[in-house]
């Protein structure tokens, strides 16, 4: 014979702990970022880096900028490191440099 539990009060809190605020899931993708850095997995860590900062700017949260701000120093670190950091940078061909006035 089955019988339907219904869930108790606790059980219910505990299903809606599951979302995790924005701010955490940055730093703990922050922290994976550091791990992928010190192990020398730079593709690996490059490929991760750019769907973070996406998803980051996607969110338009300003309590995200403070983590945000690391977030795109190890981007561009790991760029930096795998010598394609011009990659990164916006490009522009429209655009013609002004000569320098001497």
């Amino acid at each position: 014979m089955e019988v339907d539990v219904l869930p108790t009060g606790s059980q219910k809190i505990k299903e809606t702990r599951k979302v995790i605020i924005p701010e955490g899931d940055a730093y703990i993708k922050m922290l994976t970022q550091l791990v992928l850095l010190d192990s020398n997995r730079l593709q690996e860590g490059a490929e991760f880096s750019t769907a973070l900062v996406q998803d980051i700017h996607a969110q338009n949260r300003r309590t995200l900028d403070q983590i945000g701000a690391k977030i795109f120093f190890y981007y561009s670190r790991f760029y930096e490191l795998l010598d394609n950091l011009a990659s990164i940078r916006p490009y522009h061909p429209t655009h013609t440099p002004s000569p320098v006035n001497s």
